[in-house]
């Protein structure tokens, strides 16, 4: 929400004009992508932007007509999981030198 609220602060365009969704319909991802661009710049021009927004593409068909619609959307953030380490576990005997019973023990590395 910091990162909004600088935006519109420091937005240049004052007079916001209306847009309309940008569609591939069948042209080249590139001039989708630049179309986009220039379109959520039309209302959205500041150091933010400038810096720190990127476009994301949406690929979406359609599974009963085969229709397909790609756009490509404005992002400031993206959610990324986390990888998550997968353990295993290692099995150590200690044999003691004075003879004594050997100790098994389990570890998750």
């Amino acid at each position: 929400f910091l990162l909004d609220g600088l935006h519109e602060d420091l937005n240049r365009v004052k007079s916001k004009p209306a847009t309309d969704t940008v569609e591939s319909k069948g042209r080249p991802d590139e001039v989708v992508a630049e179309e986009a661009w220039e379109t959520h710049r039309l209302r959205n021009r500041s150091m933010i932007v400038d810096t720190l927004q990127g476009q994301l593409k949406s690929d979406v068909t359609c599974d009963q007509c085969g229709k397909q619609s790609v756009t490509f959307d404005p992002f400031m953030s993206l959610s990324v999981p986390i990888p998550i380490k997968h353990l295993r576990d290692l099995l150590v005997t200690f044999i003691p030198y004075d003879g004594a019973a050997p100790i098994r023990y389990c570890a998750k590395v």
